[in-house]
């Protein structure tokens, strides 16, 4: 039991680990990336935190104001800080959408099937749908990381063109 419970934690220490290399590597890419963020974009994504944000604070019982005494902030302070989140986040996922599409990145359906089976394994409750978008998720991220770590920042801004980002249509 020691054994597996040392081995356990040694694995998660290492994905931890991973983890921070792979975001410092992406906040890199994005501190120096062209693209631009549509402000239609900004503006609906800045909408549905505010909804999010307000529906926390009524299940905490905490009126807006109160909230902002908490913080310390005045209502448009925390809007400026709600819109440089919400900016630097799509900025993300656009500029990772970008060097997928220029890397071609995508998830191969024998890779995705493996996956599964290992992910159902660990969550035997999850749906189908859901361990197949975790899957997917998962093989797209370690392909772009795999790319990343082999070019240098520069290279992969180079590639990506200066040009508005095309919004997901659902």
């Amino acid at each position: 039991f020691r054994v597996e419970l040392k081995r356990q934690l040694n694995q998660e220490k290492e994905l931890h680990m991973k983890d921070g290399r792979r975001e410092e590597m992406i906040k890199a890419i994005v501190k120096d990336t062209k693209i631009s963020v549509p402000k239609l974009l900004v503006e609906q994504e800045l909408y549905e935190f505010i909804l999010d944000r307000d529906e926390q604070l009524k299940e905490a019982n905490l009126s807006l104001d109160e909230y902002l005494k908490q913080i310390k902030k005045t209502a448009e302070e925390l809007e400026k800080d709600e819109r440089k989140l919400i900016e630097d986040d799509l900025t993300m996922k656009l500029t990772v959408q970008a060097i997928r599409k220029q890397e071609n990145i995508v998830a191969e359906d024998r890779d995705i099937h493996i996956m599964i089976a290992e992910l159902k394994l660990r969550y035997p409750e999850r749906s189908e749908e859901t361990l197949h978008q975790t899957a997917e998720a998962m093989i797209v991220q370690d392909k772009l990381f795999a790319v990343l770590e082999g070019s240098k920042p520069a290279e992969i801004l180079e590639e990506i063109k200066e040009k508005p980002a095309e919004p997901k249509t659902e």
